[in-house]
Formats: structure tokens, sequence, C-alpha cells
């Protein structure tokens, strides 16, 4: 028996009217995808950076709990067993340092040296990065740069000579650990009534009982605000351990210093990368999440502990 074969048609090709339209159907879903794609990563990062102040929050907590007080905003010190019998007093550690055993570092804090400098510390310690002081939606921890560029330098008083240890006649900088994150001086620095304080000789901070206005009204850590173009850089983002720079590590907020709302801002503020709030984490242990748009006197409300105003709602 004999089966005939069917007949095959050509198969005709797109034309490229036909290929300019899939193309154009194509780029319509992914112009309305990204966005939800680019949303959703926000609200991950978002996520990611309220749990790490809430560890950093849970930190302080336990740093008090064995010390009764809070962790030293930075600490002064005078250099020990220093070459240069240098007799001034610079910064030593910031609160970063302080809190590391409660972060699982241990190890790294005690290679710190409390009795040296920020300077003259190892640098295994100095130029440590942790992700949890680090918010995914500015940077991570192998970003670049990945150590301070500027800021942290060995220097002294005109009328002393500057440390050069290479010879080019320049101070040098001494490079470490970045962070998006910094601790609350209070509305301004001249009220010194913020959770942290920026001079202490002594290794103590803040006392609760000292928290006059409660520790669910006031701010111990927020984001800081780094202006574009200025990672890496002093004033506004030196090395979070560099007690000798404490603008890197700290930050202000009230009347006279809101919120930043751009990256052209250079003021020395709190601030973020998320489009319209910053994180705050609060010496309660709780983590609030408020609007960049929040009225300074409030945000000073919030910072300074000793005012014992009422707190109307700010959420």
């Amino acid at each position: 028996m004999r089966f005939s074969s069917p007949t095959l048609r050509p198969r005709s090709a797109f034309t490229l009217i036909e290929l300019l339209v899939v193309m154009a159907i194509i780029s319509i879903l992914i112009s309305l995808l990204l966005p939800a794609v680019q949303k959703a990563r926000e609200a991950a990062n978002r996520t990611s950076c309220i749990n790490n102040l809430k560890q950093l929050g849970l930190a302080v907590q336990n740093f008090e709990g064995v010390n009764r007080c809070l962790p030293p905003g930075r600490i002064m010190r005078k250099n020990q067993d220093n070459d240069d019998n240098d007799e001034k007093w610079r910064g030593g550690a910031t609160w970063a340092i302080y809190i590391l055993p409660y972060l699982e570092q241990r190890g790294a804090y005690k290679k710190w040296n409390f009795g040296k400098w920020y300077h003259y510390q190892v640098p295994a310690v100095r130029e440590l990065n942790l992700s949890i002081y680090f918010c995914p939606s500015r940077r991570t921890p192998t970003s670049s740069p990945p150590l301070s560029l500027w800021g942290d330098l060995l220097a002294f008083p005109v009328a002393m000579p500057p440390i050069d240890d290479d010879g080019d006649g320049h101070w040098e900088q001494i490079p470490g650990a970045l962070g998006d994150y910094a601790a609350s001086m209070g509305p301004d620095l001249a009220s010194a009534s913020g959770a942290f304080h920026l001079d202490n000789p002594f290794d103590k901070g803040v006392l609760l009982s000292q928290i006059l206005d409660g520790t669910s009204n006031t701010i111990l850590f927020g984001e800081k605000h780094i202006p574009k173009g200025s990672l890496g850089l002093g004033g506004w983002d030196c090395s979070l351990y560099d007690g000798d720079s404490p603008s890197c590590s700290s930050r202000v907020g009230g009347p006279s210093t809101p919120m930043a709302l751009s990256l052209q801002d250079t003021g020395w503020k709190f601030g973020s990368l998320h489009p319209t709030v910053s994180n705050f984490a609060f010496a309660d242990g709780s983590v609030h999440t408020l609007s960049k748009k929040l009225p300074p006197a409030m945000l000073g409300l919030l910072t300074d502990i000793v005012d014992e105003e009422p707190i109307p709602p700010y959420e």
C-alpha cells in the first residue's frame, strides 16, 4: 500500500514589522517589571538595614547589662609606649569597638589595644569591615572604597612635627573600616545631651538613669548621611573606629540639623539611601523608620535625653 506524503509548505519568516512589534512588547514588559524588581530589592535592603540596627541596639543593651552604662561615643587617650613621647590627648576607640564582644567579635575586641590611639592599632582590627555596620541600600563590606581614603590622619598641632613615616613630608592617612551607622550626639554638639558624648577620657558612657526622656523616646543610632562622592572621605565617612575623627562615627539631629533630603546636601546629618525614610535604633532596643521630612524640632526631641518634653506622635 502506498501512502501519499503530505505537502510541505515553506515556513514564512518574521517580517521586519512583526519583529519590531515583538521587541516593543518585550521592552514594555521590561519597563513594567523593572520598577517592581527595584522596589522589591529596596524593600529587602531596608529590612536588612532595620535588622542591623536592631542588632546594634541589642548589643548596646547587653553592654549596659554588664557595665551598667552605655558604651562611650569615643575615648580620648594619651598614647602609651609611643616613640614620639607625645603627651597630647588624642582619639582611642569609638562605640563601634566597645560593642564588638556583643556582636560575636570578641576576638577582634581583644586585639584592640585600649592604651593606644586608633592610629597604632593592628590592621587586622583597624581594617575589619563588618556587614552589620553597612546598609545594603548603599554598599556592602566589599564595596569600593573598602577602607577610608582620607580623614584618619596621624597628625599633630602645627607647633609639633607631623608623623612622616615614608619621608614624603605629608601627614599619614591610617586607613580603617567604614560603616553606615552613627551614634547620636544629641540635637547639637554644644548641648552635649545625646545618648553618646563627644569627649570622655574614661571608659564610661551615659547611665540609663541619665536618660530622663525614657529609653523608648531616645535615639541611639541612626543611618548617617554621606554626600555624593564622599564615600571614604573624612568629615562624613572616615573610619568608624577612629575616635580622633568622631565626625565619621556620630551625627547630630535637631532644629538646626534636619535629616538630609538630597545627596547634594553637604551637612553633617542623619540620612540614608532609602528613597524617603531613614532607620533609627532607640535605647529600648526598638527600631523606628522615620520620614526624612520629620520636623527638625521633633528629631531634636528624640535625640535629646534630658529635655523632658512630651513627645507627640511622630510615625
